[in-house]
């Protein structure tokens, strides 16, 4: 019976926290409100006919950042990506803001993403999307998360250009790689090269027995508009608009002379070169097919 007693008061309990405002009206047959805190303190509040009982939510909101280390979240140069990616747990529908134009996040709106916590919090995960930078130096914004009566905020801080043959992260520690070399099979026809960031990347000369065929930088294509033209039932990864880096695609004739032929393919970016150096083995010699 004691049992039953405290089931029935949990129940109560429940009821009471739902409708959120309660007076004695609805509670005549009881003499006291018995108040369990994780069924650890008991506290039993004498009812008369003025008491008043309101519920009131406490907001409560916090993030799991991946890659958001101290506050601090930092991305690529590249447009259209991110390092990683956030999850809000909040009681209540959040939303983002930011105090620079060049960010933007997406929540992920299907149902079966807001995943509801024990603690009467749901997960929703966002991404944050930035344009390209193209400055060659650091810039920082600052990403609020809202509910009513309480707010998040955290740091992205976006790296420059760092023209490199290697995707380079500063909080990697690596260094630029402005300096690359690539050997050619005699009887190859096609060369493709690549570069770090998607954006700003320039082709500034390459060798004259090559032809250019494309310049692919598809961080020049995208703009934060994109994201509004994506439909809400689309779950948006991190790969979803670009690559990060930019390529040039060459063709050119086999050779067919015993000597090897030389050359530079040079591209720049805010001043900065990166200088790829390529040698086509000759005829007699295209064994090799390091590439």
């Amino acid at each position: 019976m004691k049992h039953n007693h405290i089931f029935d008061t949990a129940k109560r309990i429940v009821l009471l926290a739902v409708t959120a405002v309660l007076t004695t009206t609805t509670l005549q047959a009881q003499e006291a409100l018995h108040l369990f805190y994780r069924n650890k303190v008991h506290k039993i509040i004498e009812l008369t006919p003025d008491t008043e009982i309101k519920f009131v939510k406490k907001p409560c909101i916090s993030v799991v950042g991946y890659d958001i280390n101290e506050g601090v979240l930092t991305i690529s140069a590249s447009a259209g990506r991110t390092f990683g990616y956030g999850e809000v747990l909040a009681n209540d529908d959040y939303t983002i803001s930011f105090d620079v134009p060049w960010l933007r996040a997406r929540n992920n709106k299907l149902p079966e993403w807001r995943n509801p916590n024990r603690d009467g919090t749901v997960s929703n995960p966002f991404l944050i999307f930035a344009e390209g930078n193209k400055t060659g130096a650091n810039r920082r914004g600052t990403v609020t998360i809202s509910i009513p009566g309480n707010q998040y905020q955290f740091v992205v801080e976006q790296m420059g250009g760092g023209l490199s043959f290697t995707p380079v992260g500063e909080r990697y520690g690596l260094e630029p790689t402005l300096s690359t070399n690539k050997q050619i099979a005699a009887s190859d026809t096609t060369f493709y090269v690549y570069v770090y960031p998607n954006v700003g990347v320039t082709l500034k000369s390459y060798p004259e027995w090559m032809t250019l065929v494309v310049m692919g930088s598809d961080g020049d294509k995208f703009s934060l508009d994109m994201l509004d033209q994506i439909s809400d039932d689309v779950v948006i990864t991190q790969e979803y608009l670009c690559a990060n880096i930019s390529s040039a695609y060459f063709k050119f004739a086999a050779n067919d002379s015993p000597e090897e032929r030389t050359g530079e393919i040079v591209f720049e970016l805010n001043g900065e070169t990166a200088v790829c150096h390529v040698v086509q083995k000759g005829v007699e010699d295209s064994s090799s097919t390091d590439k």
